[in-house]
């Protein structure tokens, strides 16, 4: 019999546990293709719905977040569930419609 194994977001999947709706964590020793340590994603819109989803899935590889929309306080939570999970996040408040509010944003990155 023979046994396939993929890595599709940190979850090992074999195929007969598929089969029957379960997902097993990675066998040890073999390491995610998916790794972001060491590198930053900026979100825009992560402080709800999809972009607040991927910020948790981004963070929960490695990635260092910065989580921007237009409300700092709604940022600042999604920031704080994230470094609770045992994340890295950072929360900058930014209007993508507004070019002078991307400048400002991208310069904090920099700094």
């Amino acid at each position: 019999m023979c046994l396939i194994r993929a890595c599709v977001f940190g979850i090992s999947v074999d195929p007969a546990d598929r089969e029957r709706g379960r997902l097993q964590p990675f066998l040890p020793g073999i390491r995610c293709l998916f790794d972001l340590t060491g590198k930053t994603a900026l979100i825009t819109g992560a402080s709800r719905g999809i972009g607040e989803a991927t910020a948790h899935l981004l963070a929960r590889h490695g990635a260092h977040v910065i989580v921007s929309s237009r409300k700092l306080d709604a940022c600042e939570e999604v920031v704080t569930a994230i470094r609770q999970a045992g994340g890295v996040a950072s929360a900058i408040e930014a209007h993508i419609g507004d070019v002078v509010s991307m400048d400002r944003l991208f310069q904090k990155i920099q700094d």
